[in-house]
């Protein structure tokens, strides 16, 4: 919690206090996986992500990992018969 104290008047010894609560960051759960992005070959991967439901705001909690890839096990491409 963060507190500011201001001065209420100019040589005054009434002051007041406001607080600013912290508000985390909150996400949505995990989507699906995608289909794998190519249907042979070494680079093929899947990807998924988890909407930002609520932003982190006043000092609160930074958002966790929104997006994810991973790679898909798929055949070799078949090599191009060259002549």
């Amino acid at each position: 919690m963060l507190i500011n104290v201001f001065r209420i008047k100019k040589n005054s010894n009434r002051y007041l206090h406001l607080c600013f609560i912290a508000i985390d960051c909150e996400v949505g759960e995990w989507g699906p996986w995608s289909q794998c992005s190519q249907s042979c070959g070494e680079n093929a991967v899947q990807k998924r992500r988890r909407k930002i439901l609520k932003k982190p705001r006043r000092g609160g909690m930074d958002c966790p990992v929104s997006r994810q890839k991973r790679r898909c096990v798929v055949p070799m491409c078949p090599k191009a018969d060259v002549r």
